[in-house]
């Protein structure tokens, strides 16, 4: 009998592990103020700003079936144009671009520049698609502090979150009825509380600009890389995005997957003009 003691006792431990783990898990109020502070953080020292990276994007149109009707693949690579980064397309479907695709290019590339020259002022459109980390929208939803696991070899704390039932959510701008149903998981570097990842998606379909478009499903999954910045304080910057996305605009039907993912980050000091 004696024998089998050590065998029991391990399996007994095990049995206890997850319970020990849920214990010393934080309290999500306490995780979420610390969250927003972080965001608070980064957007007053902007180090992702100090940053620019390699990209390679997929789009993929899709039919009524789920099955891919177009697909384009696209690779951009950041340069300076008067101090500011710009995302240059250098090639598309993995060949460097050529006729028509060189010539839009280099008309994207000419209203940018014209863009520094006489800066607009933001459209009110625009203000409108800005999602900011911070109390009010934090209060829209339902946070659980559910686990604790490993994101790019960095401790996390793991949350689901749902909409708040019962709670009368405002619903002013363009982007407020789609954030009113979401629902999924986020997770949080348990040293820094930044967010780190993403995985969300749509509760229910919902319309937008006043019913003349809708969106019926929306799936979104977002993963950040860290960094080390000249503060001592990790920044974190996208690694992989991906966005699967069914609605309506007008009377066309759209389905539309799209993936992104970002390497090669250098500092923006270390960038070339771009001639």
């Amino acid at each position: 009998m004696t024998r089998f003691f050590p065998s029991l006792l391990a399996a007994s431990l095990l049995l206890c592990v997850p319970a020990l783990a849920a214990e010393s898990l934080p309290k999500a109020d306490e995780v979420l103020k610390k969250v927003i502070e972080r965001a608070r953080w980064e957007k007053q020292h902007r180090e992702d700003d100090r940053w620019a990276g390699t990209q390679r994007s997929i789009q993929q149109k899709l039919n009524k079936e789920g099955a891919v009707e177009e697909s384009n693949e696209r690779h951009y690579e950041p340069v300076l144009i008067q101090g500011k980064v710009y995302s240059r397309l250098v090639a598309r479907n993995g060949k460097p671009l050529t006729g028509d695709d060189l010539k839009k290019e280099a008309q994207r590339e000419k209203k940018f520049r014209e863009s520094l020259a006489k800066p607009k002022k933001p459209a009110k459109d625009d203000d409108d698609d800005d999602v900011e980390l911070n109390e009010e929208l934090v209060a829209r939803y339902i946070f659980t502090v559910i686990a604790e696991e490993p994101v790019a070899t960095r401790r996390a704390f793991v949350l689901t979150f749902l909409p708040r039932p019962g709670a009368k959510l405002t619903e002013k701008r363009r982007m407020d009825k789609v954030l009113n149903r979401l629902e999924g998981k986020v997770w949080i570097d348990a040293a820094t509380y930044a967010l780190v990842k993403v995985d969300m998606h749509l509760t229910e379909p919902t319309t937008l600009m006043g019913g003349l478009g809708s969106v019926r499903s929306l799936d979104f999954l977002l993963e950040m890389m860290p960094l080390a910045s000249d503060p001592g304080t990790p920044v974190f910057l996208p690694r992989q995005l991906e966005i699967s996305f069914e609605g309506r605009q007008l009377f066309k039907g759209m389905r539309v997957k799209q993936k992104a993912h970002f390497t090669d980050y250098r500092r923006v000091s270390e960038l070339a003009e771009a001639k």
